[in-house]
Order: structure tokens, then C-alpha cells, then sequence
């Protein structure tokens, strides 16, 4: 009897890590979904005359292309 138990509880504990590894992968994929349709509709220019090879203020010379 005590095996019986031991099986089932070890199988109850499989099926709950398998399910957190499940949701939080649908979790991360819905995010990621989320982040990449707000991202994709926003489109940039560049300034090249302002950008200089390792410089910390590149991230100025890019602009948000208002519609």
C-alpha cells in the first residue's frame, strides 16, 4: 500500500512541475506575441550624420516616425 502511494505521489508532484513548465511558457509566448505587435507597427529613422562608433548617444539618432 505504502508503494501505491508513493507512485501516486510522485506522479501528482510530475504532472504539477509538467504544468508550471507548461503555463509558464504560454505566459512568456503571450508576451512575447504582445511585444512584438506593439513594436512592429512603430517604425524609426536613423540620423546618421550624428552617429560616432561606440558612442553612448547613438540611441539619440533614432526617431519615432510619427503618423
Amino acid at each position: 500500500m505504502q508503494a501505491i502511494i508513493n507512485i501516486l505521489n510522485s506522479l501528482v508532484g510530475f504532472i504539477l512541475a509538467v504544468l508550471l513548465v507548461v503555463g509558464a511558457a504560454i505566459i512568456v509566448g503571450y508576451n512575447a506575441i504582445r511585444v512584438q505587435q506593439s513594436t512592429s507597427t512603430t517604425f524609426y529613422t536613423i540620423d546618421t550624420q550624428s552617429l560616432k562608433k561606440k558612442d553612448a548617444a547613438n540611441s539619440k539618432a533614432f526617431k519615432v516616425i510619427e503618423k
